[in-house]
């Protein structure tokens, strides 16, 4: 459970093919801000940013 401590938001960045977490996080009130993608291990892994007002 997220409790505000002045705090406004919550930024978090997951993989776009995690489809159960990018569920997960839009049931729980996030929304998808941006779309990036990045490199590592040779691989490219697309990923969102999401945010949550709190």
């Amino acid at each position: 459970m997220m409790i505000a401590q002045d705090f406004k938001s919550c930024l978090l960045e997951v993989l776009i093919q995690n489809k159960r977490a990018v569920k997960f996080y839009l049931d729980h009130g996030f929304i998808i801000t941006s779309e990036f993608t990045v490199q590592e291990n040779n691989m490219e892994l697309e990923c969102y940013t999401m945010k949550k007002q709190l």
